[in-house]
């Protein structure tokens, strides 16, 4: 119902031999689903399982040409309990528009369990992704251009923390760059997402203003400029 529903999970993708990539949509697609009995296993040796399964259907990949680009594997851990592993390629979805599909395909679960086995239920409508596409072909990127410009005006460079120089006037370059993992506490976890909801944020967006106001607390400025990177799609 859900590959019904969504044209993307319906898309093959075709480039060879032709002036420029094409994406077509297909009126219906099997998906396939691997069905294994892992219950006679202990925990251990299905985590073992479960790693040395993704790692196989990494290798495997997909082909372009011959959608549906996903598969799902679903595997049976006890009486009660499953694993399902659901493998996508990045060019069909990404964390935000993956979440839209699986909310869907849980909306549609549970009106099954609730009797609606031959009907599918009435979803809102979602906008659909080629009416972004096109949005963007209207835009006019010298517009954009001269926005942020003057959003920018006066800044040369990103904001320094101040504590990134030798001695005055003098600025070393950067040479490493070192990653620090910090695990916080179950309580502060709950007190950042408590702060996020309340204020309809993220905990992304949550750090990022933490980090500016450390920035300016640092550099002195009250306007800080730093670079962040996204994966995903607007």
């Amino acid at each position: 119902r859900a590959i019904k529903r969504h044209r993307i999970l319906r898309t093959s993708f075709h480039w060879e031999g032709m002036p420029k990539p094409l994406q077509v949509v297909h009126g219906e697609v099997p998906i396939s689903i691997a069905v294994e009995d892992w219950s006679d296993a202990d925990p251990e040796e299905r985590e073992r399982r479960a790693a040395a399964f993704r790692e196989e259907d990494r290798r495997r990949g997909v082909e372009f040409g011959e959608p549906p680009l996903m598969r799902l594997a679903l595997f049976r851990e006890g009486s009660d309990s499953f694993r399902l592993v659901w493998t996508f390629h990045h060019i069909l979805m990404e964390g935000w528009s993956a979440a839209v599909v699986l909310e869907d395909v849980l909306a549609e679960y549970r009106s099954i369990l609730a009797g609606a086995a031959t009907e599918s239920i009435e979803l809102p409508e979602q906008s659909q992704y080629r009416d972004y596409i096109a949005w963007c072909h209207q835009q006019d990127p010298l517009r954009a251009e001269e926005y942020w410009r003057a959003e920018l005006r006066g800044f040369l460079s990103p904001t320094h923390l101040g504590i990134d120089h030798g001695a005055p006037g003098l600025q070393l370059p950067v040479t490493e760059y070192e990653k620090c993992a910090i695990q916080l506490s179950f309580e502060a976890t709950q007190a950042l997402q408590s702060l996020a909801q309340a204020h309809g944020l993220t905990l992304n967006t949550v750090f990022q203003g933490a980090w500016a106001l450390l920035i300016a607390r640092y550099s002195g400025e009250e306007d800080a400029i730093f670079g962040t990177v996204v994966s995903g799609r607007s």
